[in-house]
């Protein structure tokens, strides 16, 4: 994926977003991200407009337990809440869970951008909830479509076997 990759190199998880993200992508990674249809590197923007042309066959992502994504979002000030949909807070970690659930299966078939805000929420706060024939597409896009689907409470584990996959050592 990266093959200017300096040797033994660690992204500072406090940089993610930044634009430091954006300078290995150029520097060291040419090539290997698409740009399209998203807002930064690690947003949460819908693939539902770009997913033929930039994700189909190289897709890689890492999913989390969805009831540990809604519990972290609702105490990351709300993280996806649709405020000016609401105008107002969630009232509880339930309303929150009711509106934002279903988070992945929005990102992998909805199309948006994370950080227009001119629709008034992101993807993954879009109040509508994932329908059934939303789930069986975003099912049937990562068993299909993705090249890598890691589990981040298994991280150790899902990178030994990106490793495996593409290249490199296990560290873990």
């Amino acid at each position: 994926m990266c093959p200017l990759l300096p040797p033994g190199f660690v992204l500072d998880p406090t940089s993610i977003c930044s634009n430091s993200v954006q300078f290995v992508e150029q520097k060291w990674c040419p090539g290997s991200f698409s740009s399209e249809g998203r807002y930064n590197f690690a947003d949460h923007s819908g693939l539902g407009g770009i997913y033929k042309s930039s994700v189909e066959g190289h897709g890689v992502v890492m999913l989390r337990q969805p009831e540990q994504r809604i519990i972290s979002g609702y105490f990351y000030d709300q993280h996806d809440w649709p405020k000016e949909h609401f105008h107002r807070p969630a009232k509880d970690l339930l309303e929150y869970a009711q509106v934002c659930s279903g988070c992945a299966v929005k990102i992998l078939t909805r199309k948006a951008i994370d950080g227009d805000l001119s629709t008034g929420y992101t993807v993954c706060g879009n109040p509508p909830p994932a329908t059934t024939v939303e789930v069986t597409l975003a099912k049937q896009r990562l068993r299909s479509g993705f090249v890598f689907v890691g589990i981040t409470d298994e991280w150790d584990l899902s990178i030994c076997l990106l490793h495996a996959i593409f290249g490199g050592s296990c560290l873990a």
